[in-house]
Formats: C-alpha cells, sequence, structure tokens
C-alpha cells in the first residue's frame, strides 16, 4: 500500500523546536499596543509577524555582526503557531535564537509567552541570506556559524516549500478569488511588499474563520515578491472546516502560498 501523504501532514511536520541548551539566546518585552489589536482586542497577525522582524534585527545588531551578515536576509518561510492569542496591554516576554542552518540559510525560532510564563506563540522563519549587491542566494560565512552555530546543536534544515501551488489547484477543494488592494506603506526599503503585510491578507481571511482562534498553526511561504505596480488576487482554498490555503498572485503570478488550521 502506498501511503499518501497530504499538505496538511507536510504542515504538521514543520517542526518548532525547544529552546537550545547551548549557545546564544536573545530576550526582549513588548507590550501589545493600541496599534497592534483587533477591534476585539487580539493581538493581529501581521502585528506578530513585525515582532519577529524586529526581534531578529535586534539580536543580529546586538551580536555584533555588521554589513551583509548583518542586513543580507530575505524571508522565505514564516511559521506561527498561536497556542492563545495575545490581547491589548498584555506585555509578551520575546527569546529567539537559531535553531538549524543550511548552506545558504538559516531557520530562526521565537517563543512568546505571558508574564506567568505561559506560551502563547511559538514561530519559526527560514531565512535566506542574499548578497545585497546581486540580491542572491549567499552562503553562510564563518562569522555568522561563530555567531549563531552553537545554538542549533548541529541541526542542518532544508529550503523547499511546502504549499505547492499546482497540488492546491489541483486539490479539488471549495475555491473563492478575491482582490487585494496594496498602499503605499506596504512595501518596503527593498521596494517589494514587506513580510508583515502579506500576514494582513492573512488576518483578513481569518475573518470568515472564527472557530480557529486557539492551537492554530499558520504558514506563510514567499516566492520572489510583489511589486507596487503589480495587480495583486488571492486565491482561496478552503480544503475542510479546519484547513485554509492562500495563493496571493501578482500579475497571475503566485508570489505566496498561505496555510493556515487547526493544530
Amino acid at each position: 500500500m502506498v501511503e499518501v501523504v497530504t499538505l496538511y501532514d507536510k504542515v504538521a511536520a514543520l517542526d518548532c523546536v525547544a529552546p537550545p541548551v547551548a549557545g546564544r539566546l536573545f530576550r526582549a518585552t513588548r507590550p501589545i499596543r493600541l496599534g497592534d489589536a483587533s477591534p476585539g482586542g487580539r493581538c493581529r497577525l501581521d502585528s506578530l509577524a513585525r515582532y519577529l522582524q524586529d526581534i531578529a534585527k535586534d539580536d543580529g545588531q546586538d551580536t555584533g555582526v555588521v554589513g551583509n551578515d548583518l542586513h543580507g536576509w530575505v524571508v522565505r518561510r514564516t511559521l506561527i503557531d498561536v497556542h492563545s492569542f495575545p490581547t491589548y496591554l498584555q506585555r509578551l516576554s520575546l527569546a529567539t535564537w537559531v535553531a538549524g542552518l543550511g548552506s545558504h540559510w538559516a531557520e530562526r525560532r521565537t517563543q512568546m509567552v505571558d508574564e506567568s510564563g505561559r506560551v502563547l506563540v511559538d514561530a519559526s522563519a527560514l531565512w535566506v541570506h542574499i548578497d545585497m549587491k546581486t540580491m542572491r542566494p549567499k552562503e553562510l560565512t564563518p562569522t555568522l556559524h561563530q555567531v549563531w552555530g552553537t545554538s542549533t546543536g548541529g541541526r542542518v534544515v532544508g529550503a523547499r516549500h511546502v504549499v505547492k501551488p499546482s497540488v492546491v489547484q489541483a486539490s479539488g477543494a471549495l475555491h473563492s478569488t478575491s482582490q487585494w488592494v496594496t498602499r503605499f506603506s506596504d512595501f518596503d526599503a527593498l521596494e517589494h511588499m514587506n513580510n508583515a503585510a502579506y500576514w494582513e491578507i492573512m488576518e483578513e481571511q481569518l475573518l470568515t474563520s472564527r472557530h480557529l482562534r486557539e492551537n492554530v498553526r499558520f504558514v506563510v511561504e514567499h516566492h520572489d515578491g510583489i511589486t507596487p505596480v503589480a495587480k495583486v488576487d488571492v486565491h482561496r482554498f478552503d480544503m475542510s472546516p479546519q484547513e485554509v490555503v492562500l495563493l496571493v498572485e501578482a500579475d497571475t503570478i503566485v508570489q505566496a502560498g498561505m496555510w493556515f488550521g487547526a493544530r
């Protein structure tokens, strides 16, 4: 008998490894401010994504790493496990560390806990190291291995996409399409839509899945990036009441695959 591995299985197999027993671990605190919260007081997904970006950069700057080793990173995949959504005015303690390395990329883990020590959010982001002059992937330098290698415990990670558009499109799932209008504020210094702005699309789609509010996994995988002049369409595939896939197209080309569902 041939065992069929579904998209749900592949997403469920993505790891959120435990904090390291040795090596670098960076900590920070962050309150949930008014601009981070939904009308109901829940911390929005795009706010969580910004927290991940900010603490990653803060950790890098704190190491003393400079130049391309500090700034030459683009995110390929972000996974956020929400055990329970943080809420307005709650103060979070964040811890981040590098949990795995590949030839040209690194996996960064972040954990968010409340004041009682309860883990609310686990996140894992796969960052690709790039040459800032050519914008092409660049092999990790000895400096990067020295700074962040110990916390990985020798763990090696791959960089393949899990949410494959062709598989989703052939699934036969209930399909709907909507247009997404980008704004000037969505774009960053690289003239691509910022990572956190993609999570606004996920947040909007979550409105129609109100039953998914605790113990939910969210995944965003990036392709080449969305530019300011592109026409953006969001294709939603309801695989089941507990699993939704989004394919985000820019000028008819898929530039992001997203998944959210019950854990």
